[in-house]
Order: structure tokens, then C-alpha cells, then sequence
């Protein structure tokens, strides 16, 4: 309550009036992320704009709160629904925003609306792809499903009564959403992250309609958020078109700050989105192997995290990928491949269920060329890196690290290092054997440059410093941020120059 006190006395900076802004909050068990959301409801709203918010009274039959370990058993959630997880919405924050905003929340389905759900429902469970209410929300109950059991799972795996919670709360999303587009008829709708149910539901029922839409994440590092127009970042990132950065020349200020910030990754000291081991600088690697032939080190994500469409990937999924680095180790024996799974299965908030080293053990069991490093180890993999030849992402940030300090990165998936002209993009996964040779062979580090431009427009220009959140009483972050908000203009941070 205290840093909403805050926002309402910090002074305007802009004037928002008859600016129409839904906040989509849908789910307030976050508290992180939903007083963020608050604070710029207060912020927007100081500033003249109407700001109304969306958020659930127990309603949806599923939500992105809705995790395996929080219930009994499967049972108990098909048969209850979110139950006991409905009260972690329901505490201060949400009377704060009934006293402060125009609130909606969602409904039960009756009527015609039920019918059209129930249709749907029968035809996902059918396999049938189709859209609902002309917004298509197929790939967003699959993440929904993906994310409730923790690893990656087919509607056709798991018990259908679980398949049609999330279907049935992504079509009571959709009918909301056009209830209010109806009755408040926003010119931009915020929303968290923009991914699972109802939050993706969201961000596709504002497609469909053609309304404008802002979607934001913390950033990783301390005290800044990570906006994106149109979509989730995970999506934005690689879409965004490179003129957005390769142009920009860094001051010597922002070299050193880069210098420096990248230096607090190895430990995470300057993030409140890390997922290092502690002391993990202090224990190396050990690359010991009977092969004296060039390093090569693959860098995984969790695979159930985030899961989305993405038009442009090589492969379907991690576990493909995964497969093809076995075969490309065993077609490549004079060169050493050390796959560090990522430390996020076990330091993440929420422990993943499978490891992405499963893939890989009968593989390494009879190539000597090819080691795991499982995500439990806590070793730097900064200290890998800069002992490798060179390095394979499927998605992962640390890519963006590993060229800034001059390694070859070759891009498998959805990383937002793809099509930046900083790695090599792999375009079919048959070719991975031959482009990883040829990368070996012909060694070229990264332009310097591209690589240092893209990591800071990345941690520095696009995760924007709020100042609300410090004590500071600068506002060039918070204008960045709303302005972005109201009236559609980048979400960059200032310059230096």
C-alpha cells in the first residue's frame, strides 16, 4: 500500500485524457506483478486517463494459478476447479481496485454463449483446430495445459476433464472480452506477459478486434519492466526490426555500464530475475575428456516455460532439438559437446517436473564426446562459455551473453538473438551436423559491435528503470513506459546522447 501511496503522490507527467485503458489483470495471486499493475493504473489514471480493470471473482474454470502441485490430485482440480487458489485473488488488492477503478470480472456463460463454448470444447477434444468466436485461442490452452502439469504434454495425454477446463476458460475469456470491448470500448488493452489463459486469450481476443495492445513482464534486472506493442515479448523480441538498434552508437557511459551489468550477470547482484547457482563462480567446469578436439557447449531452457507458436522455428519443439545434438555429437566424435541444462529446472520458482537431460543420457552413455552438466550443478556456466569454440542456443538469453564475449552462437529456436545478424540462424534441423562443422572450420567471431549494440538495447533500452520503484525522482523510465502505454510510441529508455 505503501508504493501506492506513492504513485498517487508523485506529479503528473503527461496529460492522458480521454485515453480508454483496460488493465487485463484476470489473476491477482501475483502479488509482484499485480501491484505493478495497480501502480500503473494509479500512474495512468493521475494523468486523466480511463482506466478500468479486468479481473477475476472465481469465475474461470482455469487460470494460469491453476499448477499441478497446488491441488491434491488431478481429481480434486477437475472436479473443483481452481478452488482454494481463487482465494489468493481475493484478499486487499482487489478491494483496492473495486474503491479505486471501473471494474469488470468475469462471468459465467449462459444461453447462446454456453452453447457456442460447449461446441467448441467438443471439437478441441476432437482434434479439431478451429477458431472460437473468430479468435484463435487453440495454441493458448494448449500452454495453459502445458504450464498447469509443468512439462510438455498433448490434450490427447492427459484426462479430458482437465483439457476442458482450460478450453471452457478460454472461450468464457473470449466472451467477456467482447462484452467489455462493448461496453468501455478501450483504445488499448495492458496485460501481463501476454501468454497461458486467460492472459493470451487476451492478447489474441485484441487482435481479433483490432485494439491495441501493451504487454509487459519484469525485466531482469532490478526494478525495470519490459514492455512490448502487439504481443509477448517472447514473440516481440525476435520480430522487432533491427533498425531499432544497429544503429545505435553507445556513449562511453553506456559501454561501462554495459561492462559492468554484464559482469553482475555471472552472480545476479544487480537482477530480480536470476537463476544462477550461489557461489556458482566459484566452481568451474570440469572439462576433462580424452577427446583434444574443439568445444562446443549447448545451452537449454525449460522446456515447459513460456511455450508459444512461433512462425519461424526450426524445430516443433526442445525434445527434436535435443534429439538432433545426440546424433550431431555421434556424427562429430572428434569434437567435445558439453550440454549444461538449464539451472532454472531446479532454481526457478517452481521446480520442473522432467529434465531436459533425459533426452540426452543414452547418448552420452555411449559417445565419450558427449557430457551433461545437469541443472542441480552449481557451476558457472560464464566460465563454460568462455572456454568453448563455440556455442548452441535453442532459446536462451545467455546467447546474447555469449556473443558479447566474442563466441560463434548458433541459434536453433526461439531465441531473440534470431535474425539479428549477431549468430548464425540454423534453418533446417537435418543440417545441424554440417553448419556446426562449417562453424568450427571457418571460425568468426561475432561483429563486436552488433553484439554489444544488441545486448544493451536488450538489458538496458528495452528493460525500462521505473523509477516509482526506487528513490529516485527522476521520470524519463515512467514516461517511457506510459507514453508507450497511451499513446502507442516505443518502449525504449533514454539515452545518454
Amino acid at each position: 500500500m505503501e508504493l501506492f501511496s506513492k504513485a498517487q503522490d508523485r506529479p503528473p507527467l503527461s496529460d492522458y485524457s480521454k485515453r480508454r485503458i483496460l488493465i487485463a489483470s484476470s489473476i491477482l495471486g501475483n502479488v509482484d506483478i499485480s501491484s505493478l499493475d495497480i501502480c500503473l493504473g494509479i500512474r495512468l489514471q493521475r494523468q486523466g486517463a480511463s482506466v478500468a480493470f479486468l479481473i477475476c471473482d472465481g469465475s474461470l474454470s482455469a487460470c494460469a494459478l491453476c499448477e499441478k502441485e497446488r491441488f491434491h490430485s488431478e481429481k480434486e482440480f477437475s472436479r473443483k476447479g481452481p478452488g482454494h487458489t481463487c482465494a489468493y485473488c481475493s484478499g486487499t488488492f482487489n478491494t483496492y481496485i473495486h474503491n479505486h477503478f471501473q471494474v469488470f470480472t468475469y462471468m459465467h456463460a449462459s444461453g447462446q454463449g454456453q452453447s457456442d463454448i460447449e461446441g467448441w470444447v467438443q471439437r478441441f477434444l476432437e482434434g479439431k483446430e478451429s477458431f472460437f468466436h473468430g479468435v484463435p485461442i487453440s495454441e493458448h490452452v494448449r500452454s495453459g495445459l502445458i504450464r498447469f502439469y509443468g512439462k510438455v504434454v498433448e490434450p490427447s495425454q492427459i484426462p479430458a476433464s482437465i483439457v476442458r477446463r482450460f478450453a471452457e476458460a478460454a472461450c468464457q475469456t473470449v466472451l467477456r472480452m467482447e462484452s467489455i470491448l462493448e461496453i468501455f470500448s478501450p483504445e488499448v488493452i495492458v496485460v501481463n506477459h501476454g501468454l497461458y489463459v486467460p492472459q493470451g486469450v487476451i492478447v489474441a481476443t485484441a487482435h481479433a478486434h483490432k485494439i491495441r495492445v501493451v504487454t509487459w513482464h519484469k525485466g531482469y534486472r532490478r526494478h525495470t519492466m519490459l514492455l512490448s506493442h502487439g504481443d509477448t515479448y517472447h514473440r516481440q523480441l525476435i520480430e522487432e526490426e533491427n533498425s531499432t538498434w544497429e544503429n545505435y552508437a553507445l556513449s562511453e557511459n553506456e559501454r561501462l555500464w554495459l561492462a559492468n551489468y554484464m559482469t553482475s550477470r555471472r552472480s545476479g547482484e544487480q537482477d530480480w530475475i536470476s537463476f544462477v547457482h550461489k557461489n556458482a563462480e566459484s566452481k568451474a567446469p570440469e572439462l576433462s575428456s580424452n577427446i583434444d578436439g574443439p568445444l562446443v557447449s549447448v545451452l537449454t531452457n525449460v522446456d515447459w516455460d513460456a511455450q508459444a507458436h512461433f512462425s519461424a522455428n526450426t524445430y516443433s519443439d526442445m525434445k527434436t532439438w535435443l534429439q538432433d545434438i545426440g546424433r550431431c555429437a555421434e556424427k562429430l566424435p572428434g569434437t567435445r559437446f558439453v550440454v549444461r541444462i538449464h539451472p532454472a529446472e531446479v532454481t526457478g520458482r517452481r521446480m520442473a517436473t522432467t529434465t531436459s537431460a533425459d533426452e540426452l543420457r543414452e547418448t552420452a552413455n555411449r559417445c565419450t564426446n558427449l557430457s551433461i552438466i545437469s541443472a542441480d550443478q552449481p557451476i558457472s556456466t560464464y566460465q563454460l562459455l568462455e572456454s568453448s569454440d563455440l556455442v548452441i542456443v535453442y532459446a536462451t538469453k545467455t546467447a546474447v551473453e555469449a556473443a558479447y564475449l566474442g563466441k560463434p552462437v548458433l541459434i536453433c529456436g526461439e531465441s531473440c538473438l534470431r535474425g539479428k545478424n549477431v549468430g548464425r540462424d540454423l534453418q533446417r534441423g537435418e543440417d545441424l551436423p554440417t553448419v556446426v562443422k562449417d562453424m568450427l572450420e571457418n571460425r568468426t567471431p561475432p561483429c563486436q559491435e552488433r553484439a554489444e549494440r544488441y545486448a544493451f538495447h536488450l538489458f538496458r533500452r528495452r528493460m525500462i528503470e521505473w523509477e516509482l520503484l526506487t528513490a529516485s525522482e527522476a521520470s524519463d523510465g515512467e514516461k517511457a513506459i506510459l507514453d508507450g502505454i497511451a499513446f502507442g510510441s516505443p518502449f525504449h529508455a533514454a539515452s545518454d546522447h
